[in-house]
């Protein structure tokens, strides 16, 4: 936003994107990768994920198909895992994931084995980004000890609010009981 002493400017700016990546989880030890998102488009699906390196974009370095994929199409949430991917690790060059979507995600088959050759040609690219961890593991763990308290917080207040019904319930019981025992001592 921009302002003077005449005119205000404001600009809003729209992206439309089909997914977003939550998170990449990057385990050099074991070489895998697995990359967290959720599907913005519901009539688009997860069909491939590749690694390229951010220098020959056009050469994978290793593709996943549905096999390693799974999408819960309800909560549009994906997760993609490369298992074994010791070339990705073999040198220090800086690399991109690409996620590919098609239509129709309901006769996508996740986590079956597919014979069939993904040709990326076909697909659309739906995101590219470096290949890091993120988010960084600090943040991680701030944003759940957030989640946390938060939770506490929900739960103590929770816990006053079923305390105060029962403390209400008792005065009334107590004052139900009262004209009764009045009535007793005649």
């Amino acid at each position: 936003m921009a302002f003077d002493e005449e005119k205000v400017v404001v600009v809003d700016v729209f992206c439309n994107r089909d997914l977003i990546v939550d998170s990449v989880d990057i385990n050099k030890e074991l070489f895998s990768i697995v990359v967290v998102g959720r599907i913005l488009n519901e009539q688009m699906g997860v069909y491939a994920l590749r690694v390229v390196q951010e220098e020959a974009i056009n050469k994978a370095l290793i593709l996943i198909n549905p096999q390693y994929i799974t999408q819960d199409i309800k909560n549009k949430q994906f997760r993609a895992y490369f298992n074994n991917s010791q070339k990705v690790f073999e040198d220090e060059t800086r690399k991109m994931v690409e996620i590919y979507i098609r239509n129709k995600p309901e006769t996508i088959k996740y986590g079956i084995p597919n014979p069939e050759r993904v040709k990326v040609e076909d697909l659309v690219l739906a995101n590219r980004a470096p290949l890091l961890n993120f988010p960084h593991p600090r943040i991680f763990k701030e944003h759940n000890a957030e989640e946390i308290l938060q939770k506490k917080k929900e739960e103590e207040e929770e816990r006053l609010r079923i305390e105060e019904k029962i403390k209400e319930k008792d005065e009334r019981d107590k004052r139900m009981q009262k004209p009764d025992s009045a009535y007793e001592n005649l």
